[in-house]
């Protein structure tokens, strides 16, 4: 059986999995991560070459997992990252992947013959 706290933790993670399961989503993580000014829903859909409807379906998905956060300043609404979550997420992620890089290392170390992992 799975503790509470860590089971809490796998659905957290299995939500932003879902957020992030889309081309466009991960597209909007990829602008987001590289453009310098701020970022408004009329700018991704232009980048995106999708309807802003789309677009703005697209960032209330991943703000739902409070991955990215809006700022509304006069007639427009700036998109940007939710750090805390961001970082939240990369923990849990890391911790379950090298839970699993290590498990495979200890089963090639058992099991010479199956091939090796190499160190990052």
């Amino acid at each position: 059986m799975i503790e509470e706290k860590k089971c809490k933790q796998l659905i957290e993670t299995a939500d932003v999995f879902k957020a992030l399961g889309d081309i466009n989503r991960l597209a909007i993580i990829s602008i987001l991560a590289s453009e310098t000014d701020k970022t408004c829903v009329g700018d991704l859909a232009k980048k995106l070459e999708i309807t802003q409807p789309a677009t703005s379906q697209h960032l209330r998905t991943l703000k739902s997992v409070k991955f990215i956060e809006s700022k509304k300043e006069g007639n427009f609404t700036f998109y940007r990252f939710n750090l805390e979550a961001v970082i939240k997420c990369k923990r849990n992620v890391d911790e379950l992947f090298n839970q699993a890089l290590n498990k495979c290392k200890n089963t090639n170390k058992a099991s010479p013959n199956k091939g090796s992992v190499e160190n990052e």
